[in-house]
């Protein structure tokens, strides 16, 4: 039995007349009880993952995805808090009014029928373009309600060392747990890692073959089918895609943490199988540190034989599970 009480979309504002004053109605939402809602489910979860009770898991989830506070949430997401609100997919819509959110709410779900994403182009720092896949804003919206019910599956198990695009996470704090791991001894060795083309080349079974989807048929067909939903490139060109998630959607980088799991638990068990190497004794004695950061990633490592066999044993892992590969230009050993 489930004890958890779906939040109408009536109890959010109540008193209104929506079909007369649907405007008025998204500036009277009660956001504070929706917020609540949305995190005592999220709660429940992640919780329920973290007792490997999984069919509980995704029963919950469903529960959260059929709850019109959470659709309100994920809609006032894409519409009112992101940045992007203002850039329009190839259905040319932006700027979503109050009264067109209410009706989106009532619209959005997890299961959709997906539409191409509209390329568009953006220059680098190196003067390289970096290509973003931008989705409609109804897309956004069902991408960010499935978010809604992913993210705390993730964080349940979620590596202790990957920072990014995670909750109260951010740069600044995986550059300081780099700081700490060699600011205490003279000789470090390091490689600095980047995966290439990382989000376009994504094997679409590392990210639904793994414990945070479990056995939810319904969500891994709609992942798939949102892999397969093509593009349209600046040309206006229809372009196909079987891997990868577009750099612009709302649940792309929580996919791509989703197929990256693992590195620092193969690390690991890599550092073990070798301690006789290195003649350590006890597993405290950890000579191997890895920190991430999306498609970034850096080891660190007290010699270089370690760094030097480990960017093979990365090498291949990442090829395996993702079918992506190290970037030579952007992979580096270096000594500190």
């Amino acid at each position: 039995m489930l004890h958890v009480q779906t939040l109408n979309i009536i109890d959010a504002f109540p008193n209104i007349d929506l079909k007369n004053d649907m405007g008025e109605a998204w500036n009277l939402i009660n956001w504070t009880k929706c917020r609540y809602h949305v995190d005592r489910i999220q709660k429940s979860i992640a919780k329920s993952i973290e007792c490997g009770n999984f069919k509980k898991a995704e029963k919950l989830r469903k529960v959260l995805y059929a709850s019109k506070a959470g659709k309100l949430i994920a809609v006032r997401k894409v519409t009112q808090d992101n940045r992007g609100k203002s850039t329009s997919g190839i259905d040319g819509v932006k700027n979503v009014k109050p009264a067109q959110r209410i009706a989106m709410a009532e619209r959005v779900r997890v299961n959709p029928k997906w539409k191409p994403v509209r390329q568009v182009e953006i220059p680098k720092k190196n003067g390289k373009m970096r290509t973003l896949g931008i989705p409609t804003m109804y897309d956004r919206a069902c991408q960010a309600l499935m978010k809604i019910g992913l993210e705390p599956c993730y964080e349940a198990n979620a590596e202790n060392n990957s920072y990014g695009y995670r909750p109260c996470r951010s740069a600044h704090d995986a550059i300081e747990q780099i700081f700490l791991a060699i600011k205490n001894s003279k000789d470090k060795w390091i490689l600095e890692g980047d995966l290439k083309g990382f989000f376009d080349n994504i094997k679409t079974n590392a990210i639904i073959d793994n414990v945070i989807i479990g056995q939810d048929q319904e969500l891994k067909h709609s992942i798939i089918k949102l892999v397969q939903s093509g593009a349209l490139n600046v040309k206006h060109e229809a372009i196909e895609t079987n891997k990868g998630t577009p750099q612009g959607g709302v649940i792309s980088p929580l996919l791509a943490n989703i197929a990256f799991m693992g590195l620092e638990k193969m690390i690991d068990e890599w550092d073990w199988k070798n301690r006789k190497r290195t003649k350590r004794k006890t597993k405290r004695d950890k000579q191997v540190q890895v920190v991430v950061y999306a498609d970034d990633f850096v080891v660190i490592a007290k010699e270089k034989w370690i760094i030097e066999e480990l960017k093979q044993v990365i090498s291949k892992w990442v090829m395996d599970k993702m079918g992506v590969e190290l970037s030579p230009e952007k992979t580096k050993n270096n000594q500190y």
